[in-house]
């Protein structure tokens, strides 16, 4: 079966988990001068005192039908975000994870198993080179393999999951040195 590239999921800032530390703060921000504010989560940088703690948590169920979920490839994440320099960069990193006993090797408190380096997907983005804080888009893949990490099967349409963000201040390629603000983020099938 080929891919679908139908949208899974579109996340938006007002729909985030309040996760157990390491949340990111929710903001009105406007996006360019005499405009409204809209919401954005405002991911920390690497100035003094920020670490590498901030994400973002989301849950959802994967589509039924013909343009819903088909299992081949894995699931991209589109993450819509703005940065105040231009041309610094930031690494969106995301993990996509299933839920429920029958995808774990023993049942547990939580559904889910605990995220590690091992099932995160990293990518690079470039703030907007010609308007500061304009918005820009990043693509992550995240292939099957990384979403089976930890599970004994793999994701099929009615799955719940979870998709977590992280800004990746510990990579060397982050160079923005003030906060990401991410909009949205759109999962769709690859």
């Amino acid at each position: 079966m080929a891919s679908s590239n139908a949208t899974l999921a579109i996340f938006t800032p007002n729909e985030t988990e309040v996760p157990n530390g390491g949340q990111v703060a929710l903001v009105k921000r406007a996006t360019g001068i005499g405009q409204q504010g809209i919401a954005a989560l405002q991911f920390q940088g690497q100035d003094a005192g920020h670490g590498q703690v901030s994400y973002a948590l989301w849950d959802g169920i994967l589509p039924r039908g013909a343009t819903g979920y088909t299992g081949t490839t894995g699931i991209r994440a589109l993450v819509t975000w703005a940065g105040p320099k231009q041309s610094q960069a930031v690494v969106w990193a995301g993990a996509f994870q299933l839920d429920g006993a029958t995808d774990l090797p023993a049942p547990s408190a939580e559904n889910f198993p605990a995220y590690g380096a091992t099932n995160e997907v990293s990518a690079t983005g470039n703030c907007n080179v010609t308007t500061p804080s304009g918005m820009v888009q990043t693509l992550i893949s995240i292939p099957i393999s990384k979403i089976q990490n930890g599970q004994t099967t793999a994701p099929a349409a009615g799955d719940h999951f979870r998709f977590r963000l992280r800004r990746a201040v510990d990579n060397a390629a982050d160079t923005l040195t003030d906060y990401a603000y991410v909009y949205s983020v759109e999962l769709y099938d690859y």
